[in-house]
């Protein structure tokens, strides 16, 4: 078990080093085109002409903030991959839990993947709103049912 336990350490940490650089950078320029976007241009904009330059700049914005998003995605995806496996090794060798690894690592992950569900749409909500406020609803109902489907389905798989 401690070969194991090394084994994904070292792997995480590698492919941490190797993939967080390009997440950083493309999260980070889409956070700032974000909070330029959200913040300064669409209140300038609704100043302006609130009639279509809003609507004109919210898709813009939208376009280029996505565009980094999922190049970001792309590059993190590796460290969401491992990330579940080795929580559930640190989180079993502190707890010394009663569930196995498997079970610790599906739990770990569903908790992961509903933390950034949660945070993209956050981001998303105010230049979705800007198209038609009613679009958010529509794309909230999808968005609450697939967390149930992945809590409910972590919580009744037994990996034991």
């Amino acid at each position: 078990m401690g070969k194991f336990v090394e084994d994904v350490r070292g792997r995480f940490a590698l492919v941490v080093r190797e993939h967080l650089g390009d997440a950083l950078i493309n999260f980070s320029t889409a956070i700032l085109i974000w909070l330029f976007g959200v913040l300064v241009y669409l209140p300038l904009a609704f100043s302006i002409e609130p009639r279509n330059l809003p609507m004109i700049c919210g898709l813009i914005i939208l376009t280029v903030f996505s565009i980094f998003m999922f190049r970001g995605i792309e590059a993190f995806k590796p460290i969401l991959n491992l990330a579940p496996t080795f929580l559930a090794q640190e989180y079993k060798k502190i707890r010394k839990s009663n569930w196995s690894i498997e079970r610790l690592k599906d739990v770990f992950e569903c908790i992961m993947m509903v933390l950034v569900i949660v945070i993209v749409y956050a981001l998303y909500y105010p230049l979705i709103a800007i198209i038609n406020p009613s679009l958010n609803g529509i794309i909230l109902i999808p968005i609450l049912i697939w967390i149930f489907l992945l809590i409910s389905k972590t919580i009744t798989t037994k990996s034991e």
